[in-house]
């Protein structure tokens, strides 16, 4: 009982300040500090890329984005824009083990919510955050009537490194 008070007050504040955004076919997600930029683009194919630069230099150039079901073969080629909500994350949690006793994730999000546009119509969430030292982005198969449950073949997302870079996955 004694951790789940202590998690309970060291918990600031976790702040999805979410609000919806015009669509368009091109976003940019900005890091608290600024020096991150993550770019979103959904070319009218309907081909989904991403790129992040550090300080105005591109690190990472336009690069695609896609999941390969076995039960209906790729997801991400023929999308189009539902939604778009954008917020800010803050939050301190405890940390058990480590040099300090609290951690926080502070970052700017940007969520996606895209269809096929042909069926079977199958949804997709995206979900980019933006931290003052790093971009990350996930991928979201939201519960739908297209697909049950499913086997992930592989995903494709690409990685197109603009300089030799060192990776940490």
């Amino acid at each position: 009982m004694k951790r789940l008070v202590l998690f309970g007050f060291a918990t600031v504040y976790m702040c999805s300040c979410t609000q919806k955004t015009p669509l368009q076919s091109s976003y940019e997600i900005i890091s608290p500090d600024g020096r991150v930029a993550i770019g979103f683009t959904l070319e009218p194919s309907g081909q989904m890329a991403y790129a992040v630069s550090f300080d105005r230099s591109q690190i990472i150039s336009p690069s695609g984005l896609s999941l390969e079901m076995k039960e209906g073969g790729i997801l991400g080629t023929d999308m189009e824009l539902k939604n778009v909500e954008q917020g800010t994350v803050d939050e301190t949690y405890p940390v058990y083990a480590g040099k300090s006793s609290s951690a926080r994730n502070h970052c700017k999000e940007m969520r996606f919510f895209l269809k096929e546009k042909n069926e079977p119509f199958r949804e997709l969430l995206l979900e980019f955050r933006a931290y003052n030292d790093g971009a990350a982005f996930r991928y979201i198969v939201p519960d739908q009537k297209a697909i049950g449950s499913f086997d992930l073949v592989a995903e494709h997302t690409q990685f197109n490194l603009n300089k030799p870079a060192r990776v940490w996955p």
